[in-house]
């Protein structure tokens, strides 16, 4: 039998921004006691929207090289 490899959910750019903001930040241990945790996302995600730079991935897929 062949295995099967897939990749189930990947974030690159915009969100990964976003979650490593999330969790270096104090603001989201505060509102975790007061058990609003979540909206330490909307938060970031308003801070970040006009202000996110994006970046280029190289991809290699079947020894093709893509650029996004």
């Amino acid at each position: 039998m062949n295995p099967i490899y897939f990749i189930n959910n990947l974030g690159v750019g915009f969100d990964t921004a976003i979650s490593r903001e999330v969790n270096q930040s104090l603001i989201k241990a505060w509102l975790n006691k007061l058990s609003l945790g979540r909206l330490v996302y909307v938060y970031f995600l308003f801070k970040n929207v006009f202000t996110y730079k994006t970046a280029t991935i190289d991809l290699s897929i079947n020894r093709k090289k893509h650029i996004y």
